[in-house]
């Protein structure tokens, strides 16, 4: 098989170009305001001028940043723990926020996780609702354990805490006695690091 050159324009010259990306930032009040995530890396445009026409070889990409301007997201506390069946709880096991899509969860029929669309499983945690509202995303640690929580139910004692101007959450379990006996992480001196405030 022959081989041709099919170039008729040997002498032609191309004229490549760069587009440089630009960085976009979107301002987020549900997160707190140290906090900054990257969305998209961004990545520049390249083309080329064959002599007649533009010839594009990658789109630009602008570099999009999100970041939070909402409170500080770092606090120290105390966790206990609750389960369904606690004096002043719900009979069925209903926790206080609605779920994202508007619906129930009850700790007694579907457990004490909650499935995020973005932190996947993390434990239900109850919380002063004024200071950290329905959908709040929880890192809790000690020395030795770091869980991840959602705030969706509330309590007495937790309000009360957070009108002195302190942080108490409790962290949901099947039942009380399991509160009591098999705790994943409890006591004071806890850290609280917000990673999403609310839906």
């Amino acid at each position: 098989m022959q081989a041709y050159n099919i170039n008729e324009n040997k002498n032609q010259s191309i004229v490549h170009k760069v587009v440089e990306y630009d960085t976009k930032v979107i301002y987020n009040s549900n997160l707190p305001s140290d906090f900054e995530l990257v969305l998209n890396e961004g990545q520049n445009g390249i083309s080329y001028f064959d002599g007649e026409n533009e010839k594009v070889i990658q789109n630009m990409e602008s570099r999009v940043i999100e970041k939070g301007t909402g409170v500080r997201n770092e606090f120290v506390g105390r966790i206990t723990g609750y389960g369904p069946d606690c004096a002043g709880c719900s009979s069925v096991g209903n926790v206080s926020c609605r779920v994202k899509n508007g619906g129930k969860h009850s700790l007694t029929n579907d457990g004490v996780f909650y499935n995020d669309d973005e932190y996947g499983k993390v434990r239900i945690l109850a919380a002063s609702l004024d200071g950290f509202p329905c959908g709040t995303i929880v890192q809790l640690s000690n020395s030795y354990t770091t869980i991840f929580g959602i705030v969706l139910d509330t309590g007495g004692s937790m309000r009360e805490a957070w009108k002195k101007g302190e942080v108490w959450m409790d962290v949901a379990y099947p039942t009380e006695n399991a509160a009591s006996s098999n705790g994943v992480i409890s006591g004071r001196n806890i850290k609280f690091n917000i990673k999403r405030w609310g839906w």
